[in-house]
């Protein structure tokens, strides 16, 4: 039991690392697409 738990807590750590690191490297894409548009 313990170890289903334990397996639960650090893929759900994984799982919010690699959104949050996903979605501030999508924030900066986003950032740098919005700006070139202004550009052209």
């Amino acid at each position: 039991m313990m170890l289903i738990t334990l397996h639960i807590v650090a893929i759900g750590a994984v799982i919010g690392i690699t959104a949050n690191f996903a979605y501030s490297m999508g924030k900066k894409d986003g950032l740098r697409i919005a700006r070139k548009e202004h550009e052209d």
